[in-house]
């Protein structure tokens, strides 16, 4: 099996993951399990998120799915800059978010550290995946 190959399939299967990640349940309060994404509309409503930070990442952490997309869809047409720009921003972008709600009042469920762990994985599988495209030419 060939090297760029290989890191395609990996990059693939970071993405999915980080996908995933934003899908778990990442926070738990009474009854309710709330994802990624309701985690951050909650700690908006609630005022844990200080000006200017949480209009910036309430509206980056919606476009994490576009981020993910576009490195997928630098993967297909064989991208390396389309396939780093999205998924190194997914990356950052993504660890941020988790962050953010880990070290929140809100109780944490496994969500936010599949986040930090795909997140990791997904930038150095782009390392892994442009270098071995930079190789292949």
């Amino acid at each position: 099996m060939n090297r760029k190959l290989l890191a395609e399939g990996m990059l693939v299967a970071a993405v999915a993951t980080a996908v995933v990640s934003v899908l778990t349940t990442w926070t738990r309060s009474g009854r309710r399990d709330r994802n990624g994404i309701a985690t951050l509309e909650s700690l908006d409503r609630l005022d844990l998120l200080d000006p200017p930070w949480d209009t910036a990442l309430v509206v980056v952490s919606a476009a994490v799915p576009v981020f993910l997309a576009v490195a997928a869809a630098g993967v297909a047409l064989g991208r390396r800059r389309v396939l780093a720009a999205g998924a190194l921003t997914a990356g950052v972008v993504l660890a941020a978010w988790a962050l953010v709600v880990l070290r929140s009042p809100l109780r944490a469920a496994p969500g936010p550290q599949l986040a930090l762990i795909s997140a990791f994985v997904l930038v150095v599988t782009t390392g892994v995946t442009t270098s071995a495209q930079r190789r292949q030419k």
